[in-house]
């Protein structure tokens, strides 16, 4: 486990993707230009009144969960990985608190979408996506069997059963 958390569990270092200029400005054109780039919801940022620097940071985030943990995640085996599983669950479900923080919103686990799409998850495996549920935003669903999730491992604390 340790190996897991050395390696592939480091957030990256946003110090190294900003420069000095970008940490505080609200630059309408850069802040468009930057999430057309990351395919971040560019009107979201401008209402927020997000800084460049988060909105490269929200990318960051972003292309990590992509590139790195979903497909490290893609190589574990439910059966044979299940602790690694469940902290890749807690790590995204931090990423994500991160996220909400960029973006000025409260942190509120109810409105995370990014647990649903770890690889082995069978939270919502048949379910519509979460922006679409009613239920959305009020509580988190989780799978009692979800080998990332399941309701009698640590890595769903705030689970309700399915």
């Amino acid at each position: 486990m340790k190996m897991l958390e050395s390696t592939i569990f480091k957030a990256p270092r946003f110090e190294t993707l900003v420069s000095e200029q970008d940490e505080e400005s609200f630059c309408p054109k850069r802040v468009t230009h930057e999430c057309i780039l990351g395919s971040l919801n560019h009107r979201l940022a401008l209402s927020q009144r997000l800084s460049v620097a988060a909105v490269k940071k929200l990318i960051a985030l972003h292309n990590h969960l992509q590139n790195d943990i979903y497909p490290f995640a893609r190589k574990l085996s439910p059966k044979n990985d299940g602790m690694a599983l469940q902290h890749v669950g807690r790590y995204v479900q931090n990423v994500e608190f991160a996220m909400q923080e960029l973006w000025g919103f409260t942190q509120e686990s109810s409105f995370h979408t990014h647990w649903c799409n770890i690889p082995h998850c069978i939270c919502n495996k048949n379910g519509p996506n979460p922006y679409f549920l009613e239920s959305w935003g009020k509580h988190t669903i989780r799978d009692k069997n979800c080998p990332v999730h399941g309701v009698n491992s640590e890595a769903a604390p705030h689970s309700e059963d399915q």
